[in-house]
């Protein structure tokens, strides 16, 4: 018996992909022989924010990479949270419930989003908003 454990919505014709979990979490789709990588799970977040995974929109494509919570603890479907960056310049840290804004971290100044307080430091973990 087979069943599906685990899709994506990409159709890739080739006999050499191969799936690989990456030492930094980033679970690839990947062409064995050129290295090429097909698909990778951090460009699609979802309620768990590693290192080197990007939030923000990709302007050229339209592209979102946000955060979403789950609807239940049991169910993993996209829930009513949802955490990014808007488009405008500098980019702004939102957290939206159902799209009506719920909190808002303020404009991004190069080392942080202003409307957080106490961090005095900036983001020293490298967090750099990607639009």
């Amino acid at each position: 018996m087979r069943n599906t454990f685990w899709s994506t919505n990409i159709s890739l014709a080739s006999n050499n992909t191969v799936a690989v979990l990456l030492d930094k979490g980033d679970f690839v789709l990947k062409d064995n022989v050129s290295g090429f990588i097909t698909w990778e799970s951090f460009n699609y977040p979802c309620d768990t924010f590693l290192a080197d995974m990007m939030i923000g929109l990709n302007t050229k494509t339209g592209e979102k990479h946000f955060l979403s919570s789950w609807e239940t603890d049991s169910d993993p479907s996209p829930g009513k949270f949802v955490l990014g960056l808007t488009p405008e310049t500098p980019p702004q840290l939102f957290l939206w419930n159902s799209s009506k804004p719920y909190w808002r971290g303020g404009p991004w100044n190069g080392w942080t989003f202003i409307g957080i307080p106490n961090i005095g430091q900036g983001y020293v973990s490298g967090l750099h908003p990607h639009i």
